[in-house]
């Protein structure tokens, strides 16, 4: 839905209207495409790091990230630096474990606990995406 909002001379109502607007932009999770290497550890050994994709969506409103489709994780400490990490709640036995991510490189590092693979470690770059459809 598109809508018109005349031009206003008034300061306060031009600053009620950024305002809207900036919280509103700020309410959306940012999406990231992220581009990298994949290795499994596990009691075999450890698996020749293979090509791999994931999303990350970052949602700083309720300060967690999700990894493609596993359960999203909390931010950890102060968001707002070079390098954002996230963790799973302590007892986690499958899913994101931890992560970090660096907000001006997009240098990413992502373990993932998998039942059946054992541990699994991206290492990457993320860009910003948006969703296709």
């Amino acid at each position: 839905m598109k809508f018109f909002l005349p031009p206003t001379d008034d300061p306060k109502i031009a600053y009620l209207r950024a305002a809207a607007l900036t919280s509103s932009a700020l309410a959306e999770p940012a999406h990231l495409a992220c581009s990298g290497k994949l290795r499994v550890v596990n009691a075999g050994g450890v698996t020749i790091a293979d090509k791999y994709d994931l999303s990350l969506a970052i949602d700083m409103n309720a300060r967690s990230v999700t990894v493609d489709s596993y359960e999203p994780v909390k931010i950890m400490g102060d968001a707002k630096g070079d390098t954002m990490v996230f963790m799973a709640d302590p007892g986690t036995i499958a899913g994101v474990s931890t992560g970090t991510l660096n907000r001006i490189t997009g240098a990413a590092s992502i373990h993932v606990i998998s039942p059946i693979d054992g541990l699994r470690i991206f290492e990457g770059t993320c860009k910003q995406a948006q969703k296709l459809f």
